[in-house]
């Protein structure tokens, strides 16, 4: 799809955001006019009026977070605003600051400003399962590798782990987004749920695979994934958005934390990786979120 957006305004929210630059990247190259804001607009008549300065043409549309897109009525517009907007879209970046408000308070046990915690570079089986797919995986495999170890540290800050809940964690991590590379696809979560379900089974972990494949299937769901059940699949959720948002949701964990596991564990490209990736999708499907988000 191409020129899509020829014509339109868009409003691009917390434009310095994750991923706000390729965003304006992409909806630019559709033919939009982008508007780009830092701010994040948080009140809808707010951004109503930035994107209508000096605009008088009507195509309205409201970002929201259950559809994704949904066409609107004309909102009702303040008193300072002349005209209805174009297209006011909320990006990616306050789809994330949403998904932090959804999920919730932070654990109760999360690790304390001021508080001494290791960060943890090697771990025997995290290496013994990545070195497996290391030819498969191939140029992204230190950068792939950077973020199963962030998020593993993530996942352990927020919430004091027994060796068997440290297992499962580390299997997780190891996989969840490894569909990627074992099936090529954007369309990633599935084939990584049918890998660590076939690797729980040929090292005898089967009665783990419900469990573990909740945590990969889950681990971008924008709301809170509430079970008294597996409590697991929760703390991977937030542990896997501390690292995907770079360090712009903490749930809780010290800031001073979150730096210093990206200063030891060195991004080697892996969220250029994504970016590279989510440019390609956007391109296509300016419309929809990418497969591998669940509401």
């Amino acid at each position: 799809m191409q020129n899509a957006l020829v014509g339109k305004r868009v409003l691009i929210t917390q434009s310095a955001e994750f991923m706000g630059s390729v965003l304006c990247e992409v909806f630019a190259e559709q033919g939009a006019t982008v508007v780009a804001s830092a701010e994040a607009f948080s009140e809808p008549e707010a951004a109503e009026c930035r994107l209508t300065q000096g605009s008088r043409s009507v195509l309205p549309a409201r970002f929201h977070l259950a559809g994704w897109w949904q066409r609107a009525r004309t909102p009702s517009l303040p008193p300072t605003c002349a005209a209805p907007p174009r297209i006011a879209w909320s990006g990616v970046p306050g789809l994330w600051r949403l998904g932090g408000t959804l999920a919730g308070p932070p654990n109760s046990n999360v690790m304390r400003e001021g508080a001494s915690m290791s960060i943890e570079t090697k771990n025997d089986l995290i290496e013994e399962v990545l070195t497996a797919w290391k030819d498969r995986i191939g140029d992204d495999y230190l950068g792939y590798r950077g973020h199963v170890y962030r998020m593993f540290n993530f996942c352990l800050a927020l919430h004091p782990c027994t060796e068997e809940e440290k297992t499962k964690l580390a299997i997780a991590a190891c996989f969840h987004d490894i569909g990627l590379w074992s099936a090529h696809t954007v369309d990633y979560i599935p084939p990584s749920v049918s890998e660590v379900k076939r690797y729980l089974s040929e090292t005898g972990r089967q009665t783990w695979s419900e469990e573990i494949a909740l945590m990969v299937a889950m681990h971008h769901k924008v709301r809170t994934y509430k079970t008294n059940r597996y409590p697991l699949v929760e703390l991977f959720r937030k542990g896997d958005l501390v690292d995907f948002s770079l360090g712009f949701f903490k749930f809780g964990i010290p800031p001073a934390y979150v730096s210093e596991v990206k200063k030891t564990i060195p991004n080697n490209g892996f969220h250029r990786f994504l970016m590279n990736g989510a440019r390609e999708w956007f391109a296509k499907h300016p419309f929809s979120p990418p497969p591998f988000i669940r509401w």
